[in-house]
């Protein structure tokens, strides 16, 4: 299951625009590149991390577990930028499904389901990993100026 993730944070419309105005759609276009990137980064860590303490065995053949998408990069497709994070369902990540949320004789592992979803405690740091990156731009683009 691979998630896309979507630019979510306060004030983003405005730091946007900001960027916009000062340095283009090359600048904007960065930020997001950089805002989307770090999100896929820091997800992919997570979701390594949350396989490393599942009660689970992910060794077993480790189809799952090598079924992981660690390869970070944002698509654009138009105006549309995605980035996404999680398992290659064809490559043997079918099984991540029942790991994630569960069968009706086993509960789903809800630290895998969050850090694949960036939901949970996850959420608030990938907010703010956008914030920051949207940020470091507005920053260059005003120094340039």
């Amino acid at each position: 299951m691979a998630k896309n993730f979507s630019l979510d944070f306060k004030d983003f419309l405005d730091f946007a625009y900001k960027i916009e105005e000062l340095g283009g759609s090359d600048a904007l276009k960065r930020a997001t590149d950089n805002a989307l990137t770090a999100t896929d980064k820091y997800v992919t860590e997570e979701v390594d991390k949350a396989i490393a303490q599942s009660r689970f065995n992910f060794d077993r053949t480790g189809r799952t577990k090598e079924s992981l998408d660690k390869e970070i990069k944002t698509e654009w497709d138009g105006t549309v930028a995605k980035a996404k994070a999680g398992f290659h369902i064809t490559q043997g990540g079918l099984a991540s499904q029942f790991l994630i949320y569960g069968t009706p004789h086993i509960a789903g592992d809800t630290n895998l389901r969050n850090a694949v979803k960036g939901e949970g405690k996850h959420k608030k740091v990938i907010r703010q990993l956008q914030k920051d990156e949207f940020s470091k731009v507005l920053n260059e683009v005003m120094r340039n100026d």
